[in-house]
């Protein structure tokens, strides 16, 4: 019978890296802050202290992330350039490298229910809906930057939890639209819906120059690290 639990592995060596990578890039306010319940309403952190990081097992969950990675053909694909990279390089060593072919890369994910998400994976269906996101409802936003992530996440005993998740943006729709119509948003679910691509990205150059990156099938997404 195959073990489907999620086991977590210490890992206090990675510790100085990710630390290093979250303070090295400045957080910027955005409007998600006036909403947030980690930091305090509408605050930004001065800098953070990574109080440890572990690294996630789940066999049945990884062979169902390989095998819809897999089916993502490269031939269609352009190279996707992130801020996470030397996260990448950083963790290259590990028992299976990013492919970049498929624009496979780490990033960050917050949320107040992380551990319902290690244990059950993410549900797309309790996802916020259409006219409350940036790119359309029902969906798994990321960040490059865990300055941007830490918005949504809550605490559990005075420390903020974050996951670091393997995620396949295979071909990706780039978007600069401020604030997408319904309508485009609806052109956004069809996209991903009919597999013509499987990741959507804005840029929001003109108010905060974040990057959102958001995927439909849950499947080309892996929770690694905590």
């Amino acid at each position: 019978t195959r073990d489907s639990s999620t086991a977590a592995v210490s890992r206090p060596e990675l510790i100085p890296m990710f630390e290093q990578f979250f303070n090295r890039h400045p957080v910027r306010w955005t409007r998600d802050r006036t909403n947030r319940t980690g930091w305090g309403r509408n605050k930004v952190p001065a800098g953070y202290k990574v109080s440890s990081v572990e690294r996630l097992h789940h066999p049945a969950r990884w062979q169902q992330y390989c095998a819809a990675r897999g089916a993502v053909d490269p031939a269609v694909i352009s190279p996707v350039t992130v801020q996470t990279g030397e996260i990448n390089k950083a963790l290259a060593g590990e028992a299976d490298p990013l492919q970049a072919a498929r624009n496979e890369c780490y990033f960050f994910r917050g949320s107040q229910a992380i551990s319902q998400i290690i244990e059950k994976n993410f549900d797309v269906s309790r996802a916020k809906p259409s006219n409350e996101s940036l790119l359309g409802g029902h969906k798994v936003y990321f960040a490059e930057l865990g300055g941007k992530s830490d918005e949504y996440t809550g605490r559990d005993n005075e420390v903020l939890r974050m996951l670091v998740c393997r995620v396949v943006l295979g071909r990706s729709f780039y978007t600069e639209e401020p604030s997408p119509s319904e309508a485009t948003k609806t052109d956004f679910d069809r996209m991903l819906r009919t597999g013509e691509f499987q990741s959507l990205r804005a840029f929001r150059r003109a108010t905060t120059g974040i990057h959102e990156f958001a995927i439909a099938d849950t499947s080309l997404v892996y929770p690694e690290y905590v």
